[in-house]
């Protein structure tokens, strides 16, 4: 399976926290059951759209009955991989990633390139703190630096970050930012 694949692989280049393992495997297995479900959902909709049976040939029933059973050898394979995935997350409960996680996750990378290339097929409870973890990326570096590496986002990166940080400062109703 080929989900989360760039992400998955740059977490396991990490020499993080147990602590930060457990944060993010519950998150990353409800994305693939999530996904493979849309898979399942495709499937049963195609299964369902087939007929009954054919009047014209007996080989064109035959080719129909094969296809069939092949369907439903991957409805039964996708199934038993979503019960797997259930016996070990509660794929029901959003998994929530707070303050603390940002700011340990973000302490993994020195670019906020290296960052949005990780961020790029990420979860979508991960990709949802993109702008979070940039800012907290750029926090910790000099204002030169922060300027250089701004420089070096793509458009899609730099206008999605700037957007997040308009909506921050929109949500916020007092405090330092107003």
């Amino acid at each position: 399976m080929a989900y989360c694949k760039t992400f998955i692989s740059i977490i396991q280049h990490m020499n993080g926290t147990e602590e930060m393992a457990k944060a993010i495997y519950p998150i990353v297995m409800n994305a693939v059951y999530h996904h493979i479900d849309g898979e399942y959902q495709q499937l049963m909709k195609q299964y369902d759209e087939l007929p009954l049976s054919t009047v014209s040939h007996s080989l064109s029933q035959t080719l129909l009955n094969d296809y069939k059973t092949r369907l439903e050898g991957e409805l039964e394979a996708i199934r038993t991989q979503q019960e797997q995935i259930k016996s070990h997350i509660d794929v029901i409960q959003p998994h929530l990633l707070n303050t603390r996680f940002v700011t340990d996750f973000a302490a993994y990378f020195q670019t906020i390139d290296h960052l949005a290339y990780a961020l790029s097929d990420a979860p979508p409870a991960i990709k949802a703190l993109d702008v979070a973890l940039y800012r907290e990326v750029l926090y910790k570096l000099p204002p030169k630096d922060q300027e250089q590496q701004l420089k070096n986002l793509s458009f899609i990166t730099l206008k999605t970050l700037i957007d997040g940080m308009i909506h921050s400062y929109d949500a916020t109703e007092n405090g330092p930012l107003k």
